[in-house]
């Protein structure tokens, strides 16, 4: 620029020389070169004025697209920061949900292996109620025959008394028959007399253990049907026994006729029908 306004006096002054020389052409040609210098110099100074406005709006333009580029890429950092948050978030929700799926999955088949496990022990218990009540059953039937064995052995015992009764009436007629009674046969007499009553006391015990042992059997009974007699609840604990009603009969010393009666006049007093069984009927109060 210094160069350029150096010019422009250097042009000033030839056209002022030649303009006080008189030479007004030549001073002309000068102030036109002046001019000319000076209207490029302004044109110089615009355009660097203009291409200073180009630069600076340049760098301000390329301030704001760096701006803009360092917006996008926050946006796009936060947009990610977002997108992991969320995918994390949805991870979680998935894994919780996963889980919730998965102890409600467990649950549902501890439950049901609870529900097998109690079956199980159920069935367990119901079967060994059955092998149990089968025992009972078993010991039941065991003790009814021992008791039937020990009653058949009294029975015949029983039977037998009858026998020996008539035997201390024959041999009471045979003595009474002689003419003369003598101290020794009055001594055989009572001898047998005596082992006679030993015998008919043995077989009175056999009566009285009968009642006995079934004492709580005569009283489940009673309490349910007081309208009983003795000898009907005695024929109950018979047939509780397994006695048939001969043997029975044999025992009581009346007829076959005489116990099938009393059996009746029994399933009357219970109610039974006729396709109830009596004996059946009666286990259930042992």
């Amino acid at each position: 620029m210094e160069d350029f306004e150096t010019q422009v006096e250097y042009y000033n002054a030839l056209a002022k020389s030649e303009e006080n020389r008189g030479h007004y052409k030549k001073a002309t040609y000068w102030f036109k070169k002046q001019s000319q210098l000076q209207d490029s110099i302004v044109e110089k100074i615009y355009q660097n004025k203009f291409k200073n406005i180009e630069i600076e709006n340049e760098f301000l333009l390329q301030q704001q697209k760096n701006k803009f580029q360092k917006e996008i890429i926050s946006n796009q950092k936060a947009k990610a920061k977002l997108y992991f948050l969320i995918i994390v978030l949805l991870g979680i929700l998935v894994i919780t949900l996963f889980m919730l799926w998965y102890f409600a999955i467990r649950h549902h088949f501890k439950r049901l292996k609870i529900e097998v496990q109690k079956r199980k022990i159920h069935q367990i218990e119901e079967e060994n109620k059955r092998k149990v009540e089968a025992l009972e059953t078993q010991q039941i039937q065991a003790e009814l025959k021992s008791k039937k064995r020990e009653l058949l052995i009294s029975l015949l015992f029983v039977k037998k008394r009858k026998e020996k009764v008539k035997q201390i009436y024959e041999e009471i007629e045979k003595v009474a028959d002689r003419s003369i009674i003598s101290k020794e046969s009055v001594l055989q007499i009572k001898d047998f007399v005596k082992l006679k009553s030993d015998e008919l006391d043995q077989a009175e015990d056999v009566q009285h253990k009968l009642v006995n042992t079934h004492k709580d059997f005569f009283n489940k009974l009673l309490k349910d049907f007081p309208e009983l007699s003795k000898t009907e609840l005695k024929i109950l604990a018979y047939l509780s026994i397994g006695l048939s009603t001969k043997e029975i009969a044999d025992v009581q010393y009346v007829s076959i006729e005489a116990i099938r009666k009393s059996r009746y006049r029994i399933r009357k007093k219970l109610n039974l029908e006729a396709k109830d069984s009596l004996e059946n009927f009666i286990l259930q109060y042992h």
